[in-house]
């Protein structure tokens, strides 16, 4: 997705967005709006910004590629173009490498978007504000420090947590049960390797209060929190607490539903 947001300043002003420097290789699409290739330049609508993506009709193979993306406002007096401005440039690389390469962001000083192909693949996010995707295959999403935004795709993916940034929240856009998805705590909680069985690893941290679980207000999603010694982060699952299995008993604590539906991974029984 090209994120670029851009308003007009007068109703008599027309406002398009022009992807330059893309390669013949390359297209635009978008699923509204219009999207139109002139003399090298992608030229699309407004209509068209909040779903363009860029895509290549054969594969470029390992390479880098760039392109900038500019919005363009016309002043109009009918059909006729009276003025015509442009706003800062905003320029894009992306890397792109071999299908089951490990996507490995961690050195990146700026917030990084790693998008994975159809492989079992390790992504790893930076310090930042990152977006990791993953692809059809049983990927690893590591999103570090920062506010993640972590989507696995298709297959049985884990998403794991080995730190926590204090005041951050990650969120796990489509969390799948059926699929075999789970989040891996296990490197800020070690009791979660210690084969400790389950009442006792529950009794714990109903204790300690440093994994909880709640339903967000009325909706399907979840809030898993993580405190350790006052340093708090949060994991927002989207569209999770419809999947979840309590076994009929609706006073069963959430959290325990979560490790009973094998939501958060552990190795104990």
């Amino acid at each position: 997705m090209i994120g670029l947001m851009a308003a007009l300043s007068d109703i008599g002003e027309a406002l398009s967005i022009e992807v330059r420097g893309l390669d013949a290789n390359a297209v635009v699409e978008a699923t509204a709006g219009s999207v139109a290739l002139d003399n090298g330049v992608w030229v699309l609508d407004e209509a068209a910004l909040a779903t363009a993506v860029v895509k290549y009709t054969s594969s470029p193979g390992e390479t880098t590629v760039s392109f900038d993306v500019v919005a363009v406002s016309k002043e109009l007096d009918g059909n006729t173009e009276l003025d015509s401005a442009d706003s800062q440039v905003i320029s894009y690389a992306a890397e792109i490498v071999a299908d089951g390469t490990d996507l490995d962001a961690s050195l990146e000083a700026e917030p990084t978007t790693i998008v994975d192909g159809d492989g079992d693949t390790v992504l790893t996010g930076s310090d930042n504000d990152d977006e990791l995707i993953g692809g059809e295959g049983n990927d690893t999403l590591i999103g570090g420090l920062g506010s993640d935004i972590l989507t696995g795709g298709g297959g049985a993916d884990l998403f794991v947590f080995n730190e926590i940034d204090n005041t951050k929240e990650d969120v796990i856009t489509d969390f799948s049960v059926t699929e075999g998805d789970s989040i891996d705590l296990a490197g800020i909680f070690s009791e979660l390797d210690s084969n400790l069985d389950l009442d006792s690893l529950l009794q714990n941290f109903a204790a300690s209060q440093e994994l909880t679980a709640t339903q967000v207000g009325t909706t399907d999603d979840v809030k898993i929190e993580l405190d350790t010694g006052g340093t708090k982060q949060s994991i927002l699952v989207k569209d999770l607490y419809s999947q979840l299995d309590n076994g009929g008993d609706l006073n069963k604590d959430l959290l325990t539903t979560l490790f009973e539906n094998n939501v958060i991974k552990y190795d104990g029984s």
